[in-house]
């Protein structure tokens, strides 16, 4: 009995592992990652944001994203659930292009990159307009 719990244990850390790297593949954390891989590790940020929602590709990362400004870029990551083919993330002050939306995204802001095509993730307007005012005070 002990042995075959244990498998389905293993069984479903392997699905979960398997289900949580997939979607970083086709959200396209993956791509942004590996062109912007964070070296902030052990560095304190000027500020943070933790458990905010952004979306990327057709997935929705709800309440799971931290994001922290440090002097050269802001840098994401996600709890450690999520871990899985999300390594964090460091884009530049001048590589991310913001962009307010308008229509049925009006609440939204998209930010996308100088030098990275077609990728790009949407905030809250509260969370855009925190990393706005941020970019502006860094970017200079």
């Amino acid at each position: 009995m002990w042995y075959s719990f244990s498998l389905y244990v293993v069984g479903l850390v392997v699905f979960w592992y398997a289900i949580i790297f997939l979607i970083s593949k086709l959200s396209g954390w993956n791509a942004i990652a590996e062109y912007f891989p964070s070296s902030s590790i052990g560095q304190t940020p000027i500020s943070s944001k933790k458990f905010q929602s952004i979306k990327i590709g057709m997935s929705n990362y709800s309440g799971v994203v931290y994001f922290h400004i440090f002097p050269e870029g802001l840098n994401m990551k996600v709890i450690t659930l999520f871990k899985p083919g999300h390594n964090p993330i460091l884009i530049p002050w001048r590589e991310l292009v913001v962009e307010e939306n308008q229509g049925y995204l009006k609440n939204m802001y998209r930010f996308s990159f100088q030098s990275l095509a077609k990728k790009s993730f949407f905030t809250p307007r509260t969370l855009g307009e925190w990393i706005v005012e941020h970019k502006k005070k860094h970017s200079s």
